[in-house]
């Protein structure tokens, strides 16, 4: 029997650097696409947290979603990199068939994604490319001064998937690159992500339709997709 995970986190003791502010605690409507879906794709899922309260966790904990707490105290980087920091730690110690990895409260799958698992690593993508957009041109420059992708896809880390080998060996990399970098106040994870990618798994990736619908389309009413991302 395949033993698949999809693994997502809520994170609420650090500033969320792109809102400004801290994410509400056991806020079930924050996870509910994402909660929901794994449910009606008949998937297992865990969320990685740090805060929620053990009421919040024994209402909504069943057999096919589990709460791992985790500790990012000693963490020093942003909330969005400290995700891929933990979801490394996890796998490191929990051996799957297949993972995905996803955003937490802007995620709905719509069909099982691991109908689409194969050689390929399956990863979310945004409708420009890297030359094109500001916040990568800003950003990607500082944290890669001599970065040589800019003509290839954005790519979105808000979607990972694959065999759990591919995905564990993504996450290592990542790790690697953002304890690279000094702390920063913006977070990096977008920027790594391409670089790690593109570097490492050139021609070894999917993206697109049918995984995901185009990212900020919010097109819920897609039947192709597998994955809506906003």
């Amino acid at each position: 029997m395949s033993r698949n995970i999809i693994i997502g986190a809520y994170l609420c003791s650090k500033v969320d650097p792109q809102r400004d502010r801290y994410t509400p605690t056991d806020d079930f409507g924050y996870i509910e696409g994402w909660y929901n879906s794994i449910l009606t794709t008949n998937n297992k899922g865990v969320i990685l947290h740090d805060s929620l309260s053990s009421e919040f966790v024994k209402r909504y904990e069943n057999l096919a979603l589990s709460f791992v707490k985790v500790d990012i105290s000693k963490i020093p980087y942003t909330i969005n990199d400290c995700r891929f920091i933990i979801f490394n730690e996890y796998l490191q110690k929990n051996i799957f068939n297949n993972v995905f990895i996803t955003d937490i409260s802007d995620v709905v799958f719509k069909k099982d994604p691991f109908e689409l698992v194969a050689e390929k690593l399956l990863v979310g993508s945004e409708s420009v490319v890297k030359k094109d957009f500001w916040w990568s041109k800003k950003y990607i420059n500082e944290v890669y001064p001599c970065y040589p992708f800019w003509n290839e896809p954005l790519l979105n880390c808000g979607i990972l998937g694959g065999n759990y080998k591919m995905v564990k060996e993504v996450l290592e990399i990542m790790v690697n690159e953002i304890y690279k970098n000094p702390v920063r106040e913006y977070f990096i994870d977008m920027m790594v992500f391409n670089y790690v990618i593109h570097s490492n798994f050139y021609g070894k990736y999917f993206t697109g339709s049918p995984l995901h619908t185009v990212f900020k389309n919010y097109d819920t009413a897609n039947i192709d997709a597998y994955i809506i991302h906003k």
